[in-house]
């Protein structure tokens, strides 16, 4: 599975970035990204893609307020980057 632990990492030191379309699902689902750094902090890898273009992808289930979200994130050049979900 990927380095769950870099990514929380990168994360928590706000090397991230949103894609408009994750920003677009937050707003639907009512996600801030305080949030969302909660649910990638605390949740688990469930699933990799380590063929995604241009950076190996990881899925990431978590919870926040109790309900569960889904995140895919990729990770590549010390940065994360925040695909879709939610």
């Amino acid at each position: 599975m990927g380095d769950i632990d870099e990514m929380r990492r990168l994360v928590y030191e706000e090397q991230f970035e949103i894609t408009v379309h994750a920003r677009g699902r937050m707003a639907e689902r009512g996600v801030s990204t305080e949030g969302l750094i909660s649910l990638i902090i605390n949740g688990e890898i469930i699933e990799d893609y380590p063929d995604d273009f241009p950076y190996p992808s990881t899925l990431i289930l978590g919870y926040i307020l109790g309900a569960p979200f889904h995140v895919v994130a990729a990770m590549g050049s010390n940065m994360v980057k925040i695909v879709t979900g939610l």
